[in-house]
């Protein structure tokens, strides 16, 4: 599970072209998290957090911005994917893209660790007489705009994937003897379903267990 998650082993093994981009992507968005915490924790102990908070947020920035420039491209450009590329798609690749260079400006042409450490000190004190510079302001308003519109988005994956993909693909725990999963799988059985694929045959009556034990369609004709 966590070579899939932090190293996006299955895209490595089955699209290794996607790979390229995409793993520098999520990379970096995990060493940005990673920066955010630093600085959270440089606003109280600066000798201690700022070094790191720089080397995250330089790796962060540079790598984000590799890959969501790459994705974009790949995207409009790749036959495969571009079939079902949305609009939204391409808004969230350049909106992120858009946040990783403004980062990398800001860091780079400024005292961005002093001041971002001085705005989120303030953040949580309520404190709003703080001056800071221009790119460092222009990167706080993209950041902050792009996390009221995550929740709103398909991007919000990286909270349910763990329990719709990767609890269900590697959780190997035995049923036999848990009570407790036994009557949660019980409950999921019998829940009614309602997809409209006529190979299911879901009426909305019919729960998980009425299905899977029906005779599908072929298998009555050969009978």
């Amino acid at each position: 599970m966590f070579q899939e998650i932090v190293f996006l082993k299955g895209v490595w093994e089955h699209n290794r072209s996607l790979w390229i981009f995409s793993f520098p992507f999520h990379f970096g968005l995990y060493l940005l998290t990673a920066m955010t915490a630093c600085l959270a924790g440089a606003a109280l102990v600066p000798d201690v957090f700022r070094p790191a908070a720089w080397i995250f947020g330089a790796a962060g920035y540079i790598l984000g911005a590799f890959g969501a420039l790459g994705l974009l491209i790949k995207r409009a450009f790749d036959p495969k994917l571009k079939t079902f590329a949305s609009l939204s798609s391409y808004f969230n690749l350049v909106f992120l893209a858009a946040l990783f260079l403004s980062g990398a400006a800001a860091l780079f042409s400024g005292p961005f660790l002093c001041q971002m450490t001085s705005f989120i000190r303030a953040f949580f004190t309520v404190n709003p007489g703080i001056t800071l510079d221009a790119p460092i302001t222009a990167h706080i308003i993209i950041a902050m705009l792009f996390l009221v519109y995550l929740p709103f988005t398909y991007m919000m994956h990286f909270v349910a994937k763990y329990f719709t993909y990767h609890e269900v693909r590697w959780n190997d725990e035995p049923m036999a003897g848990n009570a407790a999963m036994e009557k949660e799988v019980k409950q999921l059985l019998s829940q009614k379903v309602t997809w409209a694929a006529k190979h299911i045959g879901a009426d909305g009556k019919k729960n998980w267990v009425d299905i899977a034990t029906m005779s599908l369609p072929e298998e009555k004709k050969n009978a």
